[in-house]
């Protein structure tokens, strides 16, 4: 790479204009996590950041957590791994660490 890719390199980088998230969701997710909702609270992150798939396997989860009628140690490690791709996914936004607090 000579100096002229890498200055275009550093141009094109500088133009790329974060996402953020709404305020609105950013309080969603704090309200339902105020009440003990961490399922709900991912779901709702993972509509936010448009992963479907996150959202169809936390909707799963969300469903045998309720057949069970209790979180099981199986269920809180996918919901976990989940989490922390959906943690990477948030600070991609400008506002990321606003909506990860909220969690």
């Amino acid at each position: 790479m000579n100096q002229f890719d890498t200055i275009r390199a550093m141009w094109e980088g500088s133009l790329e204009e974060k996402k953020e998230f709404q305020q609105k969701d950013i309080d969603i997710v704090a309200k339902l996590t105020d009440r003990n909702e961490h399922t709900l609270s991912l779901m709702h992150i993972a509509k936010s950041v448009g992963d479907k798939k996150a959202g169809k396997k936390l909707e799963l989860i969300s469903k045998l957590h309720m057949e069970y009628g209790s979180m099981t140690k199986d269920l809180m490690s996918m919901r976990n791994a989940i989490y922390d791709d959906l943690k990477k996914q948030m600070m991609k936004y400008s506002n990321g660490k606003d909506m990860y607090n909220a969690t």
